[in-house]
């Protein structure tokens, strides 16, 4: 989701499972590379797009913080924003 251009959130999805099927572990976290890449690839359109500095907050399924990137010349208060 990206809100005001500022925040890019991983969501996983969860599926529900039927009674008569064996529930697996559901997965809660993600690869810190991936994180790193979805931070880069948004910071990346963002140049491309010509939007002014963003920050980027990249949360896990439970809400942490796993990667948080901040241009230049960002406001100060957009790490808050963007984590929610």
């Amino acid at each position: 989701m990206i809100v005001g251009a500022s925040v890019c959130s991983a969501i996983v999805n969860i599926r529900v499972s039927s009674c008569d099927e064996t529930l697996r572990p559901v997965k809660t976290s993600m690869k810190l590379v991936d994180a790193v890449n979805i931070a880069d690839r948004t910071l990346a359109l963002g140049r491309e797009h010509s939007m002014h500095p963003l920050t980027v907050v990249v949360l896990d399924s439970g809400g942490h913080i796993v990667v948080l990137k901040r241009e230049d010349g960002s406001g100060i208060m957009r790490a808050d924003i963007a984590s929610g």
